[in-house]
């Protein structure tokens, strides 16, 4: 996954051979599935990848100004529009 910096990234998603295609924007709880990836046999099952996504809990002082400049190019985002609510 290239989504997951500083990240072992077999480990972040078990030591599959194969990855999650990278889904920008994801959030916690989205559902990707991988094809063929779940319990082996004649006819393999599809595994089922939920994601998990983790902030670190101290940043840095230039990470803080990078997330202010994000937050204010971003001041018009609704994170909840579309859940419907």
């Amino acid at each position: 996954m290239g989504g997951c910096p500083g990240g072992d990234r077999n480990r972040a998603h078990g030591g599959l051979e194969s990855e999650p295609e990278d889904t920008p924007g994801s959030n916690t709880g989205r559902r990707l599935r991988l094809k063929g990836k779940g319990f082996p046999g004649k006819h393999p099952g599809d595994l089922i990848v939920v994601l998990q996504v983790v902030m670190p809990e101290q940043h840095a002082g230039q990470a803080e100004t990078l997330y202010r400049q994000l937050a204010e190019a971003e001041k018009n985002f609704n994170p909840r529009s579309r859940l419907h609510v």
